[in-house]
C-alpha cells in the first residue's frame, strides 16, 4: 500500500493561488530517470571537492527519505563496507567491476554513488548606485535635493556539481552534472551583506532536490485550478455551473456531480469537460481522467491545463509500473 507522506515535495510543490476554486490531486510520481528497478542498496564513497561532503549528506538524508512503499526505496552503506560483500576494482573513473555476492546482497541489487562538488565565490564591483535625498524643505516641499553615489558590488556564488551512480557489472546507471550560479548584489549604504556560505548551501540544497526527483518517485499532494468559464451555457445553467464551482471549497464530491450533470447537455464544453477529468484525476480514476482530457484537447488543440494533466497522469501510471518492478526485485 503506497504510502501518502508529504515530506519535503509538499514544501517545495508550486500549488495554485488560494484565491482559485481548486481540486486537491494525491499520488505517486514517477522518478525521471530509468534506473535499473533491482537497484535496492547504494554504496556511497566520499565525496571529492569543497562542497563534496555536504552533497553527499543531502543526497544521503533525501533518498533515505523515500517511502513510496511499505519500505526504503533505497538502503545506504558505506563504500567501504562493500569489502564484506566483493571486491571492486576500477577500471576508469566511470567504470566499478567485481562486486561478488555475499550475505544479504546480491551483485543486481547495489549500486555505487560517486560525485563531486565545487564551489567559487566571485565578489567584484558593479554599476554604483544613485540615490537622491532632500537636504532642505520649505512650507513642506523640497527646495535642495543631493544625489549621493554609493559602490555596489556582485557577490557570485558557483556550485558544480557531478554524480554518477554505477551498477556491480560496471554499467553507468545515471549522470548529472548540473552547473548553478546564484548572484547577490550589495552597496556600501546598505547594512545587509551576502553570506556565500547560505547562497551555497541553498544551491546545494535545489541539486540534491533534483537528483531525488530524477532517481526515485515521490508523493505529491497538489491543489489544481478548475476552469471557470461560463461561456457557451445557457442564462438558466450558468447558476447551476457556478454553484459547482462554489461546492469545490466544501464538498467536491458534490461539485464533481454536478459537472457530470452538465455534461449531457454540454458534451463539448471544455470547462466541464476539463473539470470532470480533473475530477476523475483527484478520485484516482486515471484511466477516465485521461478520457476528459483528451476530449478537451479534441475541442481546444494544444491547451495546456490540459496537456500538463495528462503528463502528470502519464508520470502517475509510470509511477505504479517503476514500483510494480522495484518490489517484484526484492
Amino acid at each position: 500500500m503506497l504510502k501518502q507522506s508529504m515530506g519535503i515535495a509538499a514544501l517545495l510543490c508550486t500549488c495554485s493561488a488560494a484565491s482559485a476554486e481548486t481540486l486537491t490531486v494525491a499520488g505517486v510520481y514517477a522518478a525521471k530517470a530509468d534506473i535499473a528497478p533491482d537497484i535496492h542498496t547504494i554504496a556511497v564513497e566520499g565525496f571529492g571537492g569543497d562542497a563534496g561532503q555536504e552533497l553527499s549528506f543531502l543526497l544521503t538524508d533525501l533518498l533515505q527519505d523515500v517511502d513510496v512503499t511499505e519500505e526504503p526505496w533505497f538502503s545506504f552503506v558505506p563504500a567501504a563496507t562493500l569489502a564484506q560483500i566483493g571486491s571492486i576494482e576500477k577500471q576508469d573513473s566511470r567504470i566499478l567491476a567485481g562486486v561478488e555476492p555475499s550475505g544479504a546482497h546480491s551483485p543486481q541489487s547495489i549500486a555505487v554513488l560517486r560525485g563531486t562538488a565545487r564551489s567559487q565565490t566571485n565578489d567584484y564591483e558593479t554599476s554604483s548606485k544613485k540615490v537622491k535625498s532632500c537636504v532642505e524643505k520649505e512650507n513642506g516641499k523640497c527646495v535642495e535635493r543631493i544625489v549621493e553615489v554609493y559602490e555596489c558590488r556582485d557577490l557570485t556564488v558557483s556550485y558544480s556539481p557531478s554524480l554518477r551512480l554505477i551498477a556491480s557489472d560496471g554499467a553507468l546507471l545515471y549522470e548529472n552534472s548540473d552547473y548553478r550560479e546564484a548572484t547577490q548584489t550589495y552597496c556600501e549604504d546598505e547594512d545587509r551583506i551576502p553570506d556565500p556560505g547560505n547562497m551555497l548551501a541553498s544551491l546545494a540544497a535545489q541539486y540534491a532536490y533534483s537528483v531525488r526527483l530524477e532517481m526515485a518517485p515521490q508523493f505529491r499532494a497538489e491543489r489544481f485550478r478548475i476552469l471557470e468559464s461560463r461561456k457557451g451555457l445557457s442564462k438558466a445553467d450558468r447558476p447551476k455551473f457556478k454553484d459547482a464551482v462554489r461546492l469545490t471549497k466544501s464538498d467536491p464530491a458534490a461539485a464533481c456531480q454536478e459537472f457530470i450533470k452538465l455534461e449531457s447537455d454540454y458534451p463539448k464544453h471544455v470547462s466541464i469537460l476539463f473539470n470532470i477529468g480533473l475530477c476523475q484525476e483527484s478520485q484516482d480514476e486515471l484511466g477516465d481522467a485521461r478520457k476528459y482530457y483528451l476530449r478537451v484537447l479534441s475541442y481546444e488543440p494544444g491547451k495546456d491545463i490540459a496537456l500538463a494533466s495528462l503528463a502528470r497522469i502519464e508520470s502517475r501510471l509510470a509511477a505504479e509500473r517503476q514500483i510494480s518492478d522495484h518490489l517484484n526485485t526484492r
